[in-house]
């Protein structure tokens, strides 16, 4: 009789059985040679949970599981996770509760049932209340918090069944993995659901080798299964079983992404690939950032935010030129959000009609840039500073040095403020990190320094724009401790209330990513690193997670304020990428810590004694990488960290490094795609490839013609990059080979080259400068 496994969802497989089991969380080693031996970090430690772990052990050791269970149950009631690092070990960090789940799993039967008998009825009164609730996050705790009790076992298999019905059957197989440390005879009443489950997951996630060993280890045991296809019961191992199951689950599609680009390199694994275009591109419409509000504005004031912002941005460009520096490429890009293009400016957020170019609406204008603007412009009489914003010390201070204070901010914001310019949306709200210091602490003038009054900042606001109200703040959170923000309960409300802990006082990295009505992003606070979760409608914390803490303060660390450090996810695994030294993944389905990866940063990025001495302007791209998002593809994890000097490629489920050795960065700037096991890098001087299986060159770098250079980023599409170049031709090049050609886009309105970040999307080519945005498309 053939097992009931229905491929579109394991949930009815779930309620059919009776015994079910929660994943016990799997102690994920890392590999001692991914570590540094003084990576500026340290990981959370709960000291009172591993007391209680080391005397569990010692009670296990002596043979006295009665004492043992309490004190493991202790540690898998905690509400939070932890690193704890196992004795005679230097650089192997593992989750505190998985090594907990794993010591139960190891008890004899009698001990185990001690812990069975003490919490099975809780869990399977918790499960009861998350299947009535439909709530896929409160099953999940079942299945961490009440390891190896039926209800455990059972809300493995529905979150499995979630998963592989959300196109996420990495995930879906890692929760599997982990239901199969159960013990022996739990796991022997799970079959043949769990190793059909587990083979059909490995299938979907495109890894059929282990596949067809869990097939091969079923087969020992179930010569004789059958699956239902087509209304008749097939032998599965008569012939080939992946060819059977293939079969069985033919209906399993992916069917094709919206035609957007929400997030920063477009989706959540930070993979995205750019639709293709037609030749010849022909210029559609442009529209500048500035000087140019007096037609959508009554309010004389609007007309002021951006005032002489070409002129300087114009005066900063040629001085880089002139002082000899390669000239960066703006760090901003653009979204593409139901019928909007959407870009953050030096000043503001705008939203321009896709197919216009036509100014919808403007938020987030920023109230520092402006007061500073005015008093470049029209030197405010004392009556007036209170109003305009401006301090007794800009009212002092000479017209020459403001217009420089000015110039260099832009300079910071538009070439390098990663955190300022990198934005998110969910479809409904736009996010954006806010409260960012524009003015630099130090004026770097040619004959030395010039000292600023700017105290730093050690926080900031994460604030979220509602598209349908145009741009109308919707909430915002964070702030100083002290002082009150947006009731995140309700959009439309004003009423002040007192700001949670987590967010309060904190410095966001960079901005969320969303996913499925809930916001995921990076803050620090206290030294502390922390990943919070946010419900994307209200700003409301619903869940945090100690990630590591650093050495060095935010407000030292100007590298680490303008990284943009936002978090990369697939298949049930959030990577966050801390810019401190340190890379963190977690298990999101049961929020639980997964893996951890340390480096060695650029120590000369960092300066504790004197905040503020790193010239922006000197944080070029030979120095590190300009993109700090992890990459995940194929179950990798590409991490070009910023402040590292080299290109690490690590398992997505276990963290463990997949190449021999990293790559080194050279002159490489960013990863620019990966197809067909080829890992595509982006430098000053050229591209090269490499093999994403070992690391090793794919083909002989190819240079840039002349002394041509990037002119900012590009897209892929088609198993081609398409990449702008100083010369303001269009690269293309072959990611297999390395080969490229070049064409020019035609500008029939400007003649300007083409230069700026590139976005496709729906066939229309969208290209954001320091100045505007442009669109171009086939005729």
């Amino acid at each position: 009789m053939s097992p009931r496994l229905v491929p579109a969802s394991l949930l009815a497989v779930a309620v059919v059985l009776a015994a079910g089991s929660v994943r016990a969380q799997a102690i994920v080693p890392l590999d001692a040679s991914g570590f540094d031996e003084d990576p500026g970090v340290s990981f959370p430690q709960d000291r009172t949970a591993i007391r209680r772990l080391r005397m569990a052990q010692d009670r296990i050791a002596g043979g006295n599981y009665q004492d043992a269970v309490p004190l493991l149950s202790a540690i898998l009631d905690l509400p939070e996770d932890s690193f704890y690092r196992p004795e005679n070990t230097q650089s192997v960090y593992v989750s505190i509760k998985a090594e907990a789940g794993r010591l139960l799993a190891q008890l004899p039967a009698e001990a185990r049932k001690q812990f069975v008998v003490q919490h099975e009825a809780a869990a399977k009164k918790a499960l009861e209340a998350a299947l009535a609730d439909g709530d896929l996050a409160a099953a999940a705790q079942v299945m961490t918090r009440y390891v190896h009790t039926p209800a455990s076992y059972h809300a493995a298999l529905i979150v499995a069944g979630d998963h592989l019905d959300h196109g996420r059957p990495l995930a879906a197989a890692l929760c599997l993995r982990r239901l199969e440390l159960a013990p022996t005879a739990e796991m022997v009443s799970l079959e043949p659901t769990l190793s059909l489950s587990v083979a059909l997951a490995w299938r979907r996630a495109g890894m059929p080798e282990i596949a067809a060993e869990r097939l091969g280890r079923l087969q020992s045991s179930r010569p004789n299964l059958t699956l239902p296809i087509g209304g008749s019961d097939v032998p599965l191992f008569a012939g080939d079983p992946l060819a059977v199951l293939a079969r069985f689950d033919g209906a399993a599609a992916v069917g094709r992404p919206a035609p957007a680009w929400p997030v920063s390199r477009g989706n959540a694994a930070r993979s995205g690939v750019g639709s293709l275009l037609r030749s010849p591109l022909l210029h559609r419409w442009e529209a500048g950032f500035y000087d140019d509000f007096l037609d959508v504005a009554e309010d004389e004031r609007c007309s002021e935010i951006d005032r002489g912002v070409t002129e300087l941005l114009a005066e900063s460009s040629l001085r880089l030129r002139q002082e000899g520096k390669d000239l960066p490429f703006p760090v901003a890009q653009p979204l593409v959000v139901r019928d909007l293009v959407i870009a953050r400016s030096a000043a503001k957020i705008v939203a321009l009609d896709a197919a216009t170019g036509r100014r919808r609406w403007e938020a987030a204008v920023d109230p520092e840039l402006q007061s500073l603007l005015r008093a470049v412009h029209r030197r405010p009489s004392s009556a007036s500073a209170e109003e305009s914003g401006l301090s007794p010390a800009d009212l002092q201070t000479p017209p020459a040095l403001l217009r420089r204070i000015v110039a260099q901010g832009l300079v910071r914001r538009v070439w390098h403020d990663i955190t300022y310019g990198t934005l998110s949306s969910d479809g409904q709200r736009v996010f954006a990190v806010e409260d960012l210091p524009f003015r630099p602490d130090v004026i770097w003038e040619p004959d030395g320094l010039h000292r600023v009054d700017n105290a730093r900042r050690k926080h900031n606001r994460l604030a979220a724009y509602s598209i349908s109200r145009e741009g109308s703040l919707a909430w915002e959170v964070g702030g100083p401790d002290s002082e009150q923000g947006i009731d995140p309960k309700a959009e439309s409300a004003k009423t002040p209330h007192e700001e949670t802990p987590d967010a309060a006082g904190a410095f966001f990295l960079g901005p969320p990513l969303p996913l499925s009505g809930r916001l995921y992003v990076l803050a620090e606070r206290n030294a502390e690193i922390r990943l919070l979760e946010l419900a994307a409608a209200t700003g409301a914390v619903l869940w945090s997670q100690p990630l590591c803490s650093t050495q060095a303060s935010i407000r030292a660390d100007f590298h680490r304020q303008i990284a943009g450090a936002s978090p990369a996810y697939a298949d049930g695994v959030l990577v966050c990428p801390t810019a401190a030294g340190a890379v963190v993944a977690i298990d999101l389905a049961s929020r639980s810590l997964l893996w951890a990866f340390t480096y060695r940063r650029d120590e000369s990025l960092i300066n504790d004694e004197m905040p503020g001495r790193i010239d922006p302007v000197l944080l070029d791209s030979q120095r590190t990488w300009l993109d700090a998002s992890p990459v995940i593809v194929e179950g990798r994890v590409l991490l070009t960290p910023p402040g590292g000097h080299s290109l690490y490629c690590l398992g997505l489920l276990d963290g463990k490094p997949q190449w021999k050795n990293p790559a080194p960065r050279d002159d490489s700037l960013f990863v620019a795609a990966v197809d067909g096991g080829n890992v595509l890098l982006v430098g000053r001087s050229g591209v090269r490839g490499l093999r994403l299986a070992d690391g090793k060159a794919s083909w002989v770098a190819a240079a840039y013609p002349g002394r041509e250079s990037p002119a900012g980023s590009g897209f892929a599409h088609g198993g081609d990059y398409s990449l702008p170049l100083t010369s303001g031709a269009l690269a293309t090049v072959d990611i297999a080979s390395g080969k490229y050609a070049l064409s020019r886009p035609e500008n029939s309105q400007t003649g300007a080259p083409l230069r700026g970040n590139l976005l496709s999307v729906g066939g229309v080519l969208y290209v954001q400068d320091e100045l505007g945005l442009s669109a171009y498309g086939a005729p």
